[in-house]
């Protein structure tokens, strides 16, 4: 409960989570302007593989 609720702990929740989609942003805006999404359907509907090619990228 105090992990979820207590507002030092949330803060801190809260900054790492914002952190790790930065990284991601950073990522995927690299990639971007390499090329490497020219052949990636970038719509919505397409949201599942481009997760699993974010996720395959940045592991």
């Amino acid at each position: 409960f105090r992990v979820k609720y207590h507002p030092e702990d949330r803060a801190k929740r809260f900054q790492e989570h914002r952190d790790a989609v930065m990284r991601r942003l950073e990522i995927f805006m690299e990639l971007r302007e390499k090329g490497w999404l020219d052949r990636l359907n970038l719509d919505q509907d397409n949201g599942e593989n481009l997760l699993k090619f974010m996720d395959a990228v940045v592991i």
